[in-house]
């Protein structure tokens, strides 16, 4: 039997807070990870000053008891965890999960939500990138380097300043260039590691794996056991969701694959999490995980665990500048492929274009999405398998069972309205089969100049793409359906309605086979 004194102190690992604009059926709490940015600092148990001084109302603190005094008597209660992504300020995670409370609020009124919801948004410990942001100081940056590297640095740097005046005053020679070309080269090396440093994105993978998954995984544990003590056993168990977004979406897929029991022999495990659980609904937004996890060449650790969503969904965009670039190539150092078209992210998968023209809404009439995805390298389409047929080392079965539990939102063309504008939320709706370099330039600068644009994270400022989204997570795709459709519509009709929504925002939508099964095959355009 366990030593009780060995436990850990939740009230440590996590702090939460309940959002005071709650409503009676729909209870929102923040839920933040202690853990500090950097391991010399004191825990972080305490919300960011600037909310707190602009925000004062809408916090206050709460405990896991409350959550679970909240489930206990209800009927048929929901708990929707939103995981935020990587370089994501306290400020600005509070600020995204505060917006969500108050659209869901609408929600309740507008599609007569009977439902009672526990809204959780999860803060793990993330940073900025940029020079504001960055918590720890540059001196700091160059003090954490090993000695050997700093010394380097230092030394390099006065010997390449020193060079370069003399080179300027025309006081120079053959040795000044050999000094000046050698150890620039070994400023320009560790200078690259400051970058890295800088940049906080190997810095956010460790918080991801060790403070994120492990804080996260103890919250439902906790949680479970706080409601097993107060509910009726015989009420039927309590549905939990997840929205992810960006290096969240591995926060959540790692808490998953912990939270499933990894040890089944069966082939059709339950979905039950712990004694008080069930799971529900996965949305992935821009994942910042490997493409590698749908189109495994071998038995997937995430194989089991979807199994037991009864719904799954990823939102991506070939243009999501961030993924394609900046967390390909940091993950070319780390990420074991020897192709580049193997080491792109989850984030980037598309829908391929046979025809002459790109059809928009839900375009998989019979096919399944495992035959209709692919990953663009360098404007040239890949099949989501390199080799389909033929290759004895590819499991065909393993591959289509992953690819085809999800339902894709292919978001490359997405156009919306904004102040009665057309504006392009996350790419620049180029209606290309596939972007070239100077497409991604393009993009580059757009993200960086334009309001309107982000290419990772615009799915949750475009209206139509966050509607999708909390829809999906809050009230499922049957719901989906009904918010697009009247009363007395047959599923075929409810269907096409949301197809040619999608396809007036330009949006792909992909169904899974078992979405098309229920639902329909949606009518050839």
């Amino acid at each position: 039997m366990p030593n009780p004194k060995l436990k850990p102190n939740f009230d440590k690992i996590v702090k939460i807070h309940r959002f005071t604009n709650s409503s009676e059926q729909i209870h929102g709490f923040l839920v933040k990870s202690t853990a500090p940015i950097n391991v010399e600092d004191q825990n972080d148990d305490i919300i960011d000053e600037d909310v707190k001084r602009e925000h004062p109302e809408w916090l206050e603190d709460s405990n896991i008891d409350k959550i679970a005094d909240i489930l206990k008597d209800v009927e048929a209660p929901e708990v929707i965890v939103r995981i935020h992504g990587y370089s994501t300020k306290e400020k600005n995670a509070i600020e995204q999960y505060h917006q969500i409370i108050q659209g869901i609020n609408t929600y309740k009124e507008k599609y007569n939500i009977d439902k009672t919801f526990v809204f959780l948004g999860y803060r793990w410990p993330s940073e900025s990138p940029d020079i504001k942001g960055i918590p720890t100081s540059i001196s700091d940056i160059i003090n954490a380097l090993p000695t050997l590297p700093k010394n380097i640095f230092l030394v390099s740097f006065i010997v390449v300043v020193v060079s370069l005046v003399a080179l300027i005053l025309q006081l120079f020679n053959n040795i000044t260039l050999v000094f000046f070309g050698l150890f620039g080269l070994l400023l320009s090396i560790t200078f690259t590691l400051i970058l890295l440093r800088i940049s906080a994105y190997f810095r956010d993978s460790f918080r991801a794996t060790n403070y994120g998954v492990p804080d996260l995984v103890e919250l439902i544990r906790e949680l479970d056991e706080a409601i097993t003590i107060k509910r009726d056993p015989h009420k039927p168990p309590i549905k939990l969701s997840f929205i992810a977004h960006s290096m969240g979406c591995y926060v959540t897929t790692n808490t998953i694959r912990i939270l499933s029991d990894v040890f089944t022999s069966s082939n059709n495990p339950g979905a039950e999490i712990g004694n008080s659980f069930t799971l529900g609904r996965l949305i992935l937004v821009a994942p910042d995980i490997p493409v590698e996890t749908i189109k495994p060449r071998r038995a997937n650790f995430l194989q089991a665990s979807l199994k037991r969503f009864e719904e799954s969904y990823i939102f991506s965009n070939e243009g999501d500048v961030v993924l394609r670039i900046a967390s390909t190539a940091a993950n070319y150092f780390s990420f074991p492929a020897k192709t580049n078209s193997s080491g792109y992210r989850l984030g980037n998968i598309t829908v391929s274009h046979p025809q002459k023209w790109i059809q928009y809404g839900i375009v998989n009439n019979s096919n399944s999405p495992y035959e209709l995805l692919e990953v663009r390298s360098s404007d040239k389409p890949e099949d989501i398998m390199p080799v389909k047929e033929g290759n004895e080392n590819v499991d065909i079965e393993i591959c289509e069972a992953v690819t085809n539990k999800f339902t894709y939102f292919d978001c490359t063309d997405y156009v919306d309205v904004k102040d009665g504008r057309n504006v392009t939320p996350v790419s620049l709706a180029l209606k290309k089969k596939a972007l070239n370099f100077w497409d991604y330039f393009r993009l580059v600068w757009t993200d960086l100049s334009s309001p309107d644009t982000n290419t990772h994270g615009g799915y949750f400022q475009g209206d139509f793409t966050k509607d999708l989204i909390y829809k999906l997570a809050f009230l499922g795709f049957d719901g989906l359906l009904d918010s697009y459709s009247s009363p007395g519509d047959s599923d075929d009709q409810r269907r096409e309605k949301l197809s040619q929504e999608c396809e007036k925002k330009q949006i792909q939508v992909l169904l899974s086979p078992e979405r098309r099964e229920k639902y329909g095959t949606p009518k050839s355009r």
